[in-house]
């Protein structure tokens, strides 16, 4: 991936890679100092191809990058990810 970052007289902007040219952050110079606004002005999403079956917390666990299980189960209670279907029959070790 390929950003752009272009340094102006008053401020900055990030591009999206691919010759795209959608700004995806800015921000104004102030000073000799350029603040950048961490939000980001177009929301990015990850969408999996398919959702397993028959999945265990520890399987969960590996799918999503080895995050925390306490982790993984907040982010199912919390409603952040949807579709995590957990087999009930085998706890969380």
């Amino acid at each position: 991936m390929n950003y752009r970052i272009n340094f102006y007289q008053k401020g900055i902007t990030i591009t999206s890679p691919n010759n795209q040219n959608k700004i995806i952050m800015s921000g104004p110079k102030w000073n000799d100092l350029y603040i950048l606004n961490i939000t980001p002005i177009i929301s990015h999403y990850a969408y999996a191809a398919q959702t397993p079956q028959n999945c265990t917390w520890y399987d969960w666990h590996k799918i999503i990058g080895h995050i925390y299980i306490g982790s993984v189960k907040m982010l199912k209670e919390k409603d952040m990810v949807k579709r995590i279907k957990v087999n009930p029959d085998i706890l969380p070790s």
